[in-house]
């Protein structure tokens, strides 16, 4: 691809927030360069805000244009990542001025462009423009190739590989094998070297396109041993081309034939033809793979040489490393790991684990967290215990058997541990062992509120996190008001009325009591 070309015109982005409508992230990559902020992405006033471009494949990154309003503030603080996932902010300093084209040296294999500022501030961007070429690149152009036959010397084979894409035929930039002669014509290229080959593209003459089908694609080696690459049966259109990926893709060889597979005799026509692969490597005994035996295979056994042409680990992948069809290229995010990034670290402080630091918490665990990486949870019950029973100085509680299958945690359960509450504070505190679930509490206050909670103490001795509370009342009766003395000398007899209301009462409450104490009231 011309190096000019921006490789980020129209590609998706996002960014890290976004202001209202008129600001999205896809103004910095729709091909306008005004430096008027109205017509920039931008992101809310936020703590360390960054903007990506998803390049949609592998790119060979050579330098990368920022440009950004006339009025920007400084902005040394600013940074940009060229790579392959979208976690890392990036290490590269990017000049501090509000237009600059930055080189990226040595150029950079990677699908992601990512701009971010450290600290509270807003990140606008008018326009971001990416040059650099595609990866894998054509590795047939200039190259030695060859026909089952030539029509003329104006279309001879290495005419598919001059770097010229005109398809009119007698402009003299295609090939062409004879006419009406050959029903399995072929055209052939040397890459004069071992490559991996990932597809195949060819380019169809403008007119008499039509017998350009019936294709088939093979690579092979020095010892002739040959592998499909590809096949396709219909037309490839005229005045147009087609990739052909092979399957499996990449395919390890030096030569690339494409033949057709007719019927009847037709002429085989290339106005040129594309390679796409990069040059193999033997990358030994290390655990490698790759253009350059450039990337580790981050297999989960540490001992797993993974597969040379893909990646992939039949162990899977290392800790802090993303499984994707068991190739491990995609780095976790920071506090994040596990074969998806499922697993998220609570460790203690301000630390956050990451691949660099082996997943560990120097400080600790967080309360309530355990095991490697701090992600495993204790075991707690997210359900109140159950009260059972009260009496006028004591309340019964009861809880299920704690499973992993069944309440939240981990781990296996070495006691559980009631508490009692009393206006926000723990006023008592029993323990059952794990084969017990349930607990009388005793020397209560009569007729008085408390909350009762159940915590599970795990094989490392440690309590998980608290289980939702249950209140009840003790049993009794409330205290009667006190009644005002009567002054004999005033001589103001009880009516009927009262008598009765204060009887009624008094009744209430000792029925009240009863239905408590035998349990026939609302637990």
């Amino acid at each position: 691809m011309d190096e000019k070309f921006n490789l980020a015109l129209g590609k998706p982005t996002t960014q890290s927030s976004s202001h209202p409508v008129s600001y999205q992230s896809s103004l910095a990559v729709d091909g306008n360069n005004s430096t008027d902020a109205s017509l920039c992405s931008r992101t809310y006033w936020e703590t360390d805000p960054w903007w990506l471009v998803d390049l949609g494949g592998l790119y060979v990154i050579r330098s990368v244009v920022v440009i950004m309003p006339n009025n920007c503030p400084a902005h040394a603080s600013i940074r940009m990542y060229v790579g392959n996932d979208t976690y890392n902010r990036g290490n590269i300093l990017l000049p501090n001025v509000c237009a600059f084209e930055q080189t990226v040296d040595p150029p950079t294999l990677g699908r992601y462009i990512k701009i971010s500022r450290s600290g509270p501030q807003s990140l606008v961007l008018c326009e971001v423009i990416v040059r650099g070429y595609t990866y894998p690149f054509n590795i047939a152009l200039g190259k030695t190739a060859s026909q089952s036959s030539n029509y003329s010397s104006g279309s001879l084979a290495r005419l598919a590989v001059d770097g010229n894409t005109n398809t009119r035929f007698f402009d003299g930039s295609c090939t062409h094998t004879e006419e009406n002669v050959e029903l399995f014509p072929w055209w052939e290229v040397d890459l004069g070297n071992m490559y991996y080959i990932y597809s195949v593209t060819l380019v169809n003459r403008e007119k008499a396109g039509r017998r350009l089908k019936n294709i088939e694609v093979k690579v092979s080696l020095p010892n002739n041993s040959v592998y499909h690459c590809a096949r396709r049966e219909e037309q490839v259109p005229g005045d147009s081309s087609a990739e052909l990926p092979c399957n499996p893709a990449p395919l390890v060889g030096q030569f690339v034939r494409v033949s057709l597979n007719n019927t009847t005799p037709e002429p085989l026509t290339l106005c040129e033809v594309m390679v796409k692969g990069y040059k193999y490597q033997d990358c030994g005994s290390s655990k490698t793979f790759g253009p350059e035996c450039r990337y580790k295979c981050n297999c989960k056994d540490t001992a797993e040489v993974c597969e040379r042409r893909t990646g992939a680990c039949t162990s899977g992948c290392a800790d802090g490393w993303s499984n994707r069809q068991n190739v491990c290229q995609i780095e976790c995010p920071f506090g994040k790991f596990g074969p998806l990034c499922e697993y998220t670290c609570h460790c203690l402080g301000d630390f956050t684990c990451s691949v660099t630091n082996g997943f560990r918490c120097p400080e600790g665990c967080q309360t309530y967290w355990k095991g490697y990486g701090c992600h495993q949870q204790r075991p707690y019950f997210d359900m109140a215990p159950t009260v059972t029973s009260r009496t006028l100085h004591s309340v019964s509680i009861g809880w299920d058997i704690w499973s992993s299958g069944r309440y939240p945690g981990e781990g296996s359960v070495r006691s559980y541990v009631a508490r009692v509450w009393k206006d926000g504070n723990v006023i008592d505190v029993r323990k059952n062992s794990a084969d017990i679930t349930s607990i009388t509490i005793e020397n209560l206050l009569e007729y008085t509120a408390y909350e009762f909670t159940v915590s599970i103490e795990d094989e490392e001795g440690q309590e998980g996190q608290q289980s939702p509370s249950v209140a009840k009342m003790t049993c009794g009766a409330p205290a009667m008001i006190p009644q005002p003395d009567i002054i004999p000398s005033l001589k103001v007899p009880w009516n009927t009325a009262q008598i009765r209301l204060k009887t009624h009462v008094r009744r209430l409450a000792i029925d009240k009591m009863i239905k408590c104490l035998t349990g026939r009231d609302s637990i």
